[in-house]
């Protein structure tokens, strides 16, 4: 027997279906009329899961770096040898798979034939199939995407500014690993992360489009047997409270210094509306400090500071926590300083009751808006539901949204003690600034 369960938002106007599958399997259905389904189905198991057991009687396992990412990649090979790229095309259906810090999805999107790409689905992450010859092959595959990772500067400089950021935080590991942590994985390791992680009952299903929930769950019982019962212990580091370093530097090819400036947030709730809170009233502050019509971002920008291009954003879940902006400057040093001497007068003087609100608004449209984005929804219930969170209610908390609220995590998010800057500059760069400053 399947357990199924409705949830509306009357402030929305809008509902979907949550199943508890026989099979373990929770499965999310948002019926929505439009031409393309989607489907996407996760699984609870990223880059900082390196070390886990299912009983405190076990040893840990520990296993290499990138092993999550090289499982993703193997997931798509079957026994009869065809992929299940093959199998997708035959029903028009375009696939995809990634690898996250903390877990991996597997999607696809169809404008027919949506059962048919549905089972390929469901059969491709239940069927396992690898053997020493297969996945000693996929070590050169994987090897050269490692290196051509370590040749991006986004990429380069994103870790750098994470591993300032943190001292111990499996956050650090890259997702793909290293050439080195990756030849030490083997089938059998394979094997046993595959029957730990992808449990069905670690695992969850999202659907989105003009399909309905007997449709989905007909699939479904074709598809999946009852998984076992499963708890799963995961070795978290504890991290300190400082981070690990001011700054991260790097020459690379490229033409203009890129640079991110991270702030490190210590204060996480235990509860997942008070986690979801902080990320609304976050994302307010950020749309006031940072967005195209802030003050700040307009004067650095008029001052050749800049680039148009400035992305920003709070990363705010149950196992960590940081703020981050990033860029194009020439001068990096001066930005940092300015958005610190911002922010810092911000603090004092408080935020205008006409700029909260303009701000919440701003936020609030948005969180409404990403229900018309149907290719989006499923990755969005993926997020909430992943952090123990209900999306319905995200309006619900922005609305609520106080400007005490916004100015006690503008108080308390940008410490600048906790604030490091990661600059990736163009090659020579640091010589040739040393000639300069010499009299």
């Amino acid at each position: 027997m399947h357990n199924t369960e409705t949830r509306e938002s009357r402030r929305l106007g809008l509902s979907y279906t949550i199943t508890h599958h026989a099979s373990g399997l929770d499965i999310y259905v948002f019926p929505k009329k439009v031409s393309t389904a989607h489907a996407a189905i996760v699984t609870r198991y990223g880059a900082v899961d390196n070390a886990f057991r299912l009983s405190p009687r076990e040893d840990f396992t520990v296993v290499p770096d990138g092993i999550a990412h090289y499982l993703e990649h193997k997931m798509f090979e079957s026994e009869d040898g065809r992929d299940a790229f093959e199998r997708y095309a035959e029903t028009g259906a375009d696939a995809n798979a990634y690898t996250s810090s903390t877990h991996t999805a597997y999607y696809f999107s169809a404008t027919e034939q949506f059962d048919a790409s549905l089972e390929i689905l469901l059969d491709m992450v239940t069927h396992p199939y690898f053997t020493p010859q297969t996945v000693k092959k996929e070590q050169g595959i994987i090897a050269q995407e490692i290196r051509m990772g370590e040749d991006n500067p986004s990429r380069a400089l994103y870790y750098g500014t994470i591993r300032a950021l943190y001292q111990k935080s499996n956050l650090r590991l890259n997702v793909a690993g290293t050439v080195e942590s990756i030849a030490e994985i083997t089938a059998d390791l394979l094997y046993r992360c595959y029957d730990v992680f992808y449990n069905l009952r670690n695992m969850a299903l999202f659907v989105c489009g003009d399909v309905t929930l007997d449709e989905v769950l007909a699939v479904a019982d074709r598809c999946l047997a009852p998984a076992p019962p499963i708890t799963i212990e995961r070795r978290v580091p504890a991290e300190p409270r400082a981070v690990a370093a001011r700054r991260f530097y790097r020459e690379m090819h490229l033409s203009k210094p890129l640079f991110e400036i991270a702030f490190k947030d210590n204060e996480i709730s235990g509860e997942p509306r008070g986690r979801m809170k902080k990320q609304c009233a976050m994302d307010v502050v950020n749309c006031l400090l940072f967005s195209q019509s802030s003050p700040l971002r307009s004067a650095l920008y008029e001052e050749g500071l800049i680039s148009p291009r400035l992305s920003y954003g709070f990363s705010h879940c149950r196992d960590f926590s940081y703020n981050e902006i990033s860029g194009e400057s020439a001068d990096p040093e001066t930005v940092f300083a300015r958005i610190l001497s911002y922010v810092g007068e911000l603090q004092r003087t408080g935020i205008a009751e006409a700029d909260f609100e303009r701000c919440r608004r701003v936020v609030y449209a948005s969180s409404v808006g990403s229900w018309d984005d149907a290719d989006e929804i499923p990755f969005d219930l993926m997020d909430f539901v992943l952090d123990g969170q209900e999306i319905f209610e995200e309006p619900e908390v922005i609305a609520s949204l106080t400007r005490a609220d916004a100015e006690h995590v503008l108080r308390t998010v940008f410490d600048p003690e906790m604030a490091v800057m990661g600059v990736v500059a163009p090659l020579g760069t640091a010589e040739k600034q040393q000639k300069e400053e010499k009299p």
